[in-house]
C-alpha cells in the first residue's frame, strides 16, 4: 500500500520562503521581517564620523539630516560609493549646470542625489527605459552573474521599475517636481528624439551595466560637460564587461588629456571616477 507523504507546514514554509527569496532577488529587491531592528544609530554614528574625515582631509559636505537614512537604504550601491556621489556632487557645486542620472531602477540613487541638490538651482535629469534592461551586445559578456541566471541574455527586461515608482521616492522627500526631468526610454532613442536634454552637465552617474547604453551617455555628457565636470561609472569590472569597454572605448576615443580616470578601490565598490580637465 502506497501512503501519500505531504510535507510539514514548517518544511512547506521554508520551500515557499526560499522561492519568494529568489524570485526578489531576481528583480533587485529584498526580503526582510517586518519586525527587523536595523541599528541605525550605529550606522549614523559610523556615516558621521566619515563625514568628519571627508571634510577634513578632502572636501567640506556640509550636514545633511536625511542623509543617513538615504545611504542605508540604497539597493545595489555600497555606502562608499554613494559619499563619492556625495562628495563629487559637492566639488561641483560651484559650476554651473545640470545633474544626470543614467539608470534609475528603484529611485533610492535618485533620492540621494535630489537630496543634495534641494535648494540649489541644479535639476536632476534621469535617464531610464522603465521597461528593464535592454539586449546586451557582443561587448557584454558576464563577468558576476548577479541573480544566477546563467546567461547574460536572460538579464534582458530585467530591473524594471515603472517611472511613477521613482517619482514616489521622489515625492517622499518633497522634491519639486520643477527640480526633475524624466527622460523615459533607451538612451540611444532619448538623444535623438528629446527636446529637454541638458544643455551643460557638471556630474552624472552612470548605471546603464551594458556597454552601448553607457557609452552612448558617456559621448553625450562630453558634448556638454565644461572643465571640472565630474562622472561616476558603476559596475566597472562588475556584471558585465561592457561597463569597463565602455569607459575605456570613450577614454580613447576622446581629445588626450581631456578626462582622467580613477578606479575605485574594490573595497569601495565597483566603479570608476572621471573628471574633465580641458
Amino acid at each position: 500500500m502506497v501512503q501519500n507523504y505531504e510535507q510539514p507546514p514548517i518544511e512547506k514554509f521554508k520551500i515557499m520562503k526560499t522561492l519568494v527569496i529568489k524570485f526578489l532577488k531576481r528583480f533587485g529587491w529584498e526580503l526582510v521581517r517586518i519586525n527587523a531592528k536595523i541599528p541605525r544609530e550605529n550606522f549614523e554614528l559610523l556615516a558621521k564620523s566619515y563625514e568628519f574625515e571627508i571634510s577634513k582631509s578632502r572636501k567640506l559636505i556640509g550636514l545633511n539630516p536625511r542623509r543617513y537614512k538615504l545611504v542605508g537604504d540604497l539597493i545595489g550601491t555600497t555606502p562608499a560609493e554613494a559619499y563619492y556621489i556625495i562628495e563629487s556632487l559637492a566639488r561641483t557645486m560651484h559650476l554651473e549646470g545640470d545633474v544626470c542620472e543614467f539608470g534609475v531602477a528603484q529611485g533610492r540613487t535618485s533620492g540621494l542625489i535630489a537630496n543634495e541638490l534641494l535648494g540649489t538651482k541644479r535639476k536632476l535629469h534621469l535617464f531610464d527605459s522603465f521597461t528593464g534592461l535592454p539586449a546586451p551586445s557582443v561587448k557584454d559578456e558576464l563577468i558576476d552573474d548577479i541573480f544566477g541566471l546563467g546567461a547574460i541574455s536572460a538579464y534582458e527586461g530585467l530591473m524594471s521599475v515603472p517611472s511613477k515608482e521613482v517619482m514616489k521616492v521622489l515625492d517622499t522627500l518633497e522634491i519639486p517636481k520643477s527640480a526633475v526631468v524624466i527622460h523615459p526610454g533607451f538612451i540611444e532613442d532619448t538623444l535623438r528624439n528629446s527636446t529637454e536634454l541638458p544643455r551643460k552637465v557638471t556630474f552624472a552617474y552612470i548605471d546603464f551595466d551594458f556597454y552601448e547604453g553607457i557609452f552612448a551617455a558617456l559621448s553625450f555628457v562630453d558634448e556638454v560637460s565644461i572643465v571640472g565636470t565630474e562622472l561616476i561609472v558603476d559596475d566597472y569590472g562588475f556584471f558585465s564587461s561592457g561597463a569597463k569597454l565602455a569607459v575605456d572605448s570613450f577614454l580613447q576615443s576622446t581629445k588626450t588629456n581631456t578626462w582622467i580616470c580613477n578606479v575605485a578601490e574594490q573595497v569601495n565598490g565597483y566603479f570608476a571616477l572621471l573628471t574633465r580637465i580641458s
